[in-house]
């Protein structure tokens, strides 16, 4: 310091900075993989349904009606189309019927992956599959293992039912257990 003044400068670390970037940004994908999952399988456990509504139309029957006083054709609406039932999901509202199909059919399907996500689905709906996927501070619950099996048979039925998002966890989450 001859002159009296200081010179400030910017230190700079070399080091793995791309490489903790890497695993934050997994890290991260991995907390919203598990999270993703953990709403799914929550909806699936409490399966909420919304009723909807028939569409009514107007019809006219005046060239089915008898001339003649006999038995004419019944209005009254019987044998209709009972109304669609949905089911509350992350990704919206879903067919209780598709959704229901799905999880029949992994379950009955002929490889025994396909087959295992099925049962565990059924576990689920019956409530009879674990309370939560995530422990309180936001890891997977115990047992790690049976837990990340129910993650990937939720995710895999929000694939199925189109669920893009789902897709998206799903890769993450299969990336960060194999």
């Amino acid at each position: 310091m001859t002159n009296g003044t200081k010179r400030s400068r910017a230190v700079q670390v070399a080091g793995p900075g791309p490489a903790v970037r890497e695993f934050v940004s997994q890290r991260s994908n991995q907390q919203a993989a598990r999270a993703y999952a953990e709403a799914w399988y929550q909806s699936l456990r409490a399966w909420k349904l919304v009723f909807g509504e028939v569409a009514v139309l107007s019809v006219s029957y005046a060239a089915f009606r008898s001339t003649s006083s006999g038995d004419g054709i019944s209005t009254l609406g019987e044998g209709g189309t009972p109304s669609p039932t949905t089911l509350i999901t992350p990704m919206g509202e879903v067919g209780e019927g598709e959704a229901g199909r799905t999880i029949t059919n992994l379950e009955y399907a002929g490889t025994p992956d396909a087959a295992r996500l099925g049962r565990r689905l059924k576990a689920v709906r019956e409530g009879t599959s674990m309370a939560s996927l995530v422990d309180e501070c936001g890891g997977w619950a115990s047992p790690k293992d049976r837990a990340v099996e129910y993650a990937v048979a939720v995710l895999t039925l929000a694939v199925r039912l189109g669920g893009a998002q789902a897709e998206i966890h799903l890769f993450h989450l299969r990336e960060s257990v194999d």
